[in-house]
């Protein structure tokens, strides 16, 4: 008589291959938590846990979450994306996620031709977000 021996499920596939390799990087923190925060109870592993201690020492300012060059260089929809996987991860009240949503709401654009205060030039590079065009991701 064979034996059966249990296999891997899809989400236990996907998880191990999200969680396999640790890169310090901020693009890849960013669409890897992204991705975990699409999981129920992701917020539970340890791996997940260490991307969030590298995401609050390493992409999040006192302004909101940047992944490119700090402060001065904050892109709305990448802002946005982690602002909504810590929501996912239950961490809102978190004072990453209130920073991220305070310079949502104060310096978002929320209709086209409109100016922003925002006195940073670095994110006009950036397909234009803050200048006349709405962003095509984040809150809206």
């Amino acid at each position: 008589m064979k034996r059966y021996v249990p296999r891997a499920t899809g989400i236990e596939k996907l998880v191990k291959g999200l969680t396999s390799e640790f890169v310090e990087d901020p693009l890849f923190s960013m669409f890897r938590i992204m991705w975990l925060s699409e999981m129920p109870f992701a917020e539970r592993l340890p791996y997940t846990q260490k991307l969030i201690g590298y995401i609050d020492q390493n992409v999040a300012t006192e302004e909101g979450f940047s992944c490119l060059d700090g402060l001065k260089e904050i892109v709305p929809c990448y802002n946005a994306m982690l602002l909504e996987a810590y929501g996912r991860l239950s961490l809102t009240e978190s004072r990453q996620a209130q920073a991220a949503l305070r310079w949502i709401k104060q310096y978002r654009l929320w209709g086209r031709g409109q100016g922003t205060p925002w006195p940073h030039v670095g994110i006009r590079g950036h397909g234009g977000c803050l200048e006349q065009y709405l962003a095509a991701s984040g809150v809206g």
